[in-house]
């Protein structure tokens, strides 16, 4: 009721808090959406499906709006030389994953793939993880001790968080 006292639209943006790991949703955030919600944003389909078949909320009020990434910022960004700065052997392979250590972004999936991969493949392989690595810091520690149990640490180089991701990206 509160929210209809403030003569303004009321739009509830979700960029996926925990809707991955807790498909649920509270009775009282469900009966604030339905009422005073005019309109739900989300980034991802799975984020309005939610909104819908979770939240109640009906399929007009729903819009998917999905994240984007200025890519001319990266126009006129000089290649940082990865092997050179990480010590890499001249002949690897660098990928480099821009993401928060954060549990929806699932970087398990990654250090699983990494250990599955054969011997001669991984051993020419080197990950840069670039991102944030305190928003969710018991996520990050299962990270790094998932690294040291599958024996990755030489493989995987994490930076943290960065202001140079365009020059990372290209020298990838």
């Amino acid at each position: 009721r509160a929210t209809r006292l403030i003569r303004a639209r009321h739009v509830f943006h979700d960029h996926f808090g925990s809707v991955q790991v807790d498909h649920g949703a509270p009775l009282g955030l469900r009966v604030a959406m339905r009422a005073g919600v005019d309109c739900y944003v989300g980034v991802d389909d799975r984020l309005c499906d939610w909104a819908h078949s979770v939240a109640g909320l009906p399929a007009t009020k729903i819009h998917l709006i999905r994240s984007g990434i200025d890519l001319s910022r990266f126009d006129d960004a000089s290649a940082l030389d990865l092997r050179s700065v990480f010590d890499f052997p001249t002949d690897s392979v660098v990928v480099v994953m821009v993401a928060n250590f954060r549990r929806q972004k699932d970087h398990p999936t990654l250090f699983r793939a990494l250990a599955d991969l054969p011997d001669q493949q991984r051993e020419q392989l080197r990950v840069v993880l670039v991102g944030s690595t305190d928003t969710e810091p018991a996520y990050f520690d299962e990270c790094t001790s998932m690294i040291d149990r599958l024996h990755l640490g030489k493989q995987v180089t994490i930076v943290g968080a960065s202001e140079d991701v365009p020059a990372l990206l290209r020298g990838a």
